[in-house]
């Protein structure tokens, strides 16, 4: 007989919690998420959009293109990408940061922006 009680309880327990009630019996509603944190959740923000464009030519800096971008833009070394503003000339960019990065740094794709070498690399 003990044992049918504590089964009964814990199927009770279990249904409970299974129906989003609180320990004193209380529905829970659902939280509101503030947008700053669903944001979080969901990848972050919308990042703006480049429209990259083919590298040309050979004057491109030692880069992997997975882990680090490296490309030559109008004949010019850029440590990121080539693309294209809205007026239709093509420059370098690393994420936001336009012209690319310097020399003493890279563009990495994990991070999103101009690093040090040994921070570009994967964890």
């Amino acid at each position: 007989m003990m044992w049918r009680t504590l089964l009964l309880g814990m199927v009770s327990i279990s249904i409970a919690f299974s129906t989003g009630c609180n320990r004193s019996g209380h529905h829970v509603r659902e939280q509101h998420i503030p947008d700053s944190a669903r944001a979080r959740l969901n990848g972050g923000p919308t990042l703006p959009r480049l429209n990259v464009v083919p590298s040309r030519g050979g004057c491109a800096p030692k880069a992997d293109n997975l882990v680090v971008f490296g490309a030559c833009c109008n004949s010019l070394t850029c440590n990121g990408q080539c693309v294209k503003d809205d007026t239709g000339l093509i420059g370098c960019a690393c994420f936001e940061v336009k012209g690319g990065c310097h020399d003493d740094k890279v563009c990495s794709k994990i991070r999103r922006g101009c690093v040090k070498p040994r921070d570009a690399q994967l964890p």
